[in-house]
């Protein structure tokens, strides 16, 4: 497969994998020049090692050059969400997408609620600027402000877009359609509430400006996010939800994993570490921090609890159903691939006859037909 081709068949992939190379890019250069001026490009004085070393950079744009480039992850993954919100409401917003295999309700799924995945590339986008910009500038006091919020805003997009708001389609399954449209407006609306109340997190009553009892807060409220998640996923294996969307569970439980024995030792510690470098406090030696390594992991978190929940609804059949019989696999769907509008209609116009439904569940696609100008290959699940 040519290079164009891959662009035609994966565009909005390829658009997110472009502002990638593009935001790593552009820092970087930023930070070039910023060398060859003898001013500071930022006013405060650099955090000492807590994070990562920052002797030599202190006048450079990124002070904390792997902490800071880390946080590419997040806005990648917010810009993935945005681009599938836009997939999404372009191809299905009009079809029938049952939650639960043997329902044939309508408007069930994330991919018929293009705003809440917009809700939560918003805040992965959101997170990524802000722990960015504290890095970039070590240590500034807007910089700590954005770092802090951000964290609340993901926190909070966890818990009621993915999770609180999965129950409530589990809820109004079999329902009509206008309560979980109305539901996903109350999450998004709850979501943006809490978000603009932790924008001044030193002052809450809830903590009451203490640093101790806003970690609390946040610590438990990220075990009960856990739980409820955990609890989730019990309800759909005793349901019998038939879903490959599980495939991403694994990898949401290994990254986490992975990011907090990364997280743990700094935090224990009080200072950062080098993965391959010196010890603690004695220089940045590497690019791999971390400190860095944490925020990618739970970067990838939050990306494979995200694809878990938008696939949830999305099996073979119900793509069958949606775009025509054998035109899309399961994973080209999760990679944004394009469908050729054969009859110059959009998805939610075609496969109409096919008499496929949710409780249809079946592996492979067939061959002959195009995506975005390539034939497929048998067996592309």
């Amino acid at each position: 497969m040519s290079a164009l081709q891959l662009l035609l068949a994966y565009p909005s992939l390829s658009f997110v994998l472009l502002c990638a190379v593009a935001i790593v890019g552009g820092a970087f250069i930023v930070d070039e020049v910023s060398k060859q001026s003898d001013d500071w490009f930022w006013d405060n004085d650099p955090n000492e090692g807590r994070c990562e070393e920052t002797e030599g950079n202190e006048a450079n744009f990124l002070r904390e050059p792997a902490n800071a480039v880390s946080n590419t992850v997040f806005i990648t993954v917010g810009i993935y969400a945005f681009m599938a919100s836009i997939y999404d409401l372009r191809h299905f917003r009009k079809r029938s997408m049952p939650l639960l295999p043997k329902s044939e309700d309508e408007n069930g799924g994330m991919v018929h609620h293009p705003l809440v995945s917009l809700a939560f590339g918003f805040s992965l986008f959101f997170g990524g600027y802000g722990s960015f910009y504290y890095h970039a500038c070590s240590g500034c006091s807007e910089g700590g402000q954005l770092d802090i919020w951000s964290i609340f805003v993901m926190c909070i997009a966890v818990a009621f877009l993915l999770v609180i708001w999965s129950y409530g389609q589990l809820v109004l399954s079999g329902r009509p359609s206008w309560g979980k449209n109305l539901w996903s407006v109350v999450i998004v609306a709850t979501w943006g509430g809490l978000c603009w109340y932790c924008k001044d997190w030193r002052d809450p009553p809830l903590w009451q400006g203490s640093w101790e009892a806003m970690y609390r807060a946040m610590l438990i409220f990220l075990g009960g996010t856990a739980a409820a998640a955990s609890i989730l996923l019990f309800i759909l294996i005793v349901l019998g939800v038939k879903t490959q969307a599980l495939v991403f569970v694994p990898g949401a439980i290994a990254t986490v994993v992975m990011g907090i024995g990364a997280w743990f030792p700094e935090e224990f510690n009080e200072d950062c570490i080098d993965i391959f470098g010196g010890e603690f406090g004695e220089g940045r030696e590497s690019f791999f921090q971390l400190h860095a390594l944490w925020h990618s992991m739970l970067a990838l978190c939050m990306l494979s609890l995200y694809m878990f929940v938008r696939g949830l609804a999305v099996e073979k059949a119900t793509l069958d159903k949606c775009v025509g019989k054998d035109a899309l696999s399961v994973r080209d769907f999760h990679l944004l691939r394009e469908v050729r509008k054969e009859d110059g209609h959009g998805w939610a116009e075609r496969g109409n006859s096919s008499s496929s439904n949710g409780s249809d569940i079946r592996d492979g696609v067939g061959s002959g037909l195009e995506l975005g100008g390539v034939d497929l290959d048998e067996n592309m699940l």
